[in-house]
């Protein structure tokens, strides 16, 4: 991508020229758009995680979130509605968030799950909202174990970092003890309301919409 040029505009078929809408997401699960309000969410600091996270949507996040974090001084605003997906992908994405400067503001609405309430956790102190009425969702990383003795193994090895990485996370975010974080993900599918997010588990600082408010009153043409 050339210096200078909006990574919001390959969010569209065919890069700037493309037609008025567009889909991202998985072909399962596919979140549609109208370009133009995507072109809009640009002057407003503001980027989408939404759908399935896979490596092409975690890649159009970072283009976004670098995007904005040199054209803004305040921090990006990351919207965040999906159950989740890919765990390296989003790793990838929280890699960066915690890179930049500016830091990233997170906001929840409808559910954040698994991998995505990582992402949304790991937005700037201070800057981490969910809306009143969304979900949140945790769960240890877990996958099918298929193959050889020696492959199942393996896979097993690699369930046991990514669970203790996982908990490593949680405890950095939130600043719960280890004790309490493995309670949390043993329990099959945990769903959060709002109240408890803030208030008991501490993976968000604010229930509200303020924050969209605030971030939908300044544009940069």
């Amino acid at each position: 991508m050339a210096p200078g040029v909006s990574p919001f505009r390959s969010r569209a078929p065919g890069g700037s020229d493309g037609g008025d809408f567009e889909m991202i997401g998985s072909p399962e699960t596919p979140v549609v758009f109208a370009k133009v309000y995507l072109l809009n969410l640009e002057r407003y600091g503001i980027s989408l995680l939404c759908g399935d996270i896979d490596d092409a949507v975690a890649s159009q996040v970072i283009s976004e979130l670098i995007y904005l974090s040199g054209r803004f001084e305040r921090a990006p605003l990351l919207f965040v509605s999906s159950p989740g997906g890919d765990f390296d992908a989003a790793l990838n994405i929280i890699d960066v968030m915690e890179t930049l400067p500016t830091g990233v503001a997170t906001f929840v609405s409808g559910s954040a799950a698994s991998a995505a309430l990582l992402v949304s956790m790991a937005g700037k102190k201070g800057g981490r909202w969910i809306s009143p009425s969304a979900q949140l969702m945790s769960h240890h990383y877990s996958a099918g174990v298929e193959g050889s003795g020696k492959e199942i193994k393996a896979e097993r090895k690699r369930m046991d970092y990514l669970n203790k990485l996982m908990e490593s996370m949680y405890e950095k975010h939130t600043g719960l003890s280890v004790r309490t974080i493995r309670t949390l993900l043993k329990t099959e599918s945990a769903w959060i309301n709002p109240k408890e997010a803030v208030s008991k588990y501490r993976m968000a600082d604010h229930v509200g919409i303020e924050i969209l408010k605030e971030y939908l009153k300044c544009s940069s043409s």
